[in-house]
């Protein structure tokens, strides 16, 4: 076996291994003390037109935002060549992806207090902050 397969093996059995331990700590990192219920509950509170920008600040941005925390390729919100490929799928083919998860990203986008309606309301806000 060659060294470089080798190393790749023993990196990825430690991700394999950290992942469940890593996981909330990187997708938790905006959570107001880590206590999701709470948090959702408070988003809820707010005006319907305020909900999904508040969701997507709270667990999208991480990756999504415009200086996202944690820096993995993903598309930026606003900008429209990120999120070409994603805008061909249906409204609904990419609500599923989002719920069931797609590359690294978790399941819900990692909030999984999140309803199918609240995370295809971030969906369109994403969209509708793309500048023709």
């Amino acid at each position: 076996m060659r060294p470089y397969f080798k190393r790749l093996i023993f990196f990825a059995a430690i991700f394999y291994l950290l992942f469940p331990f890593v996981n909330p700590i990187i997708f938790a990192t905006n959570a107001q003390g880590h206590n999701m219920q709470a948090m959702m509950q408070s988003i809820r509170e707010k005006p319907t037109l305020e909900q999904p920008q508040l969701i997507f600040e709270q667990f999208c941005a991480n990756c999504h935002g415009k200086e996202p925390s944690i820096d993995v390729g993903a598309p930026i919100i606003g900008e429209k060549k990120g999120w070409a490929a994603w805008f061909k799928l249906s409204q609904s083919d990419l609500l599923k992806q989002v719920m069931n998860s797609t590359g690294i990203m978790p399941p819900r986008g990692g909030c999984s207090e999140c309803t199918a309606k609240e995370l295809g309301a971030v969906i369109h806000f994403i969209k509708s902050s793309i500048q023709e």
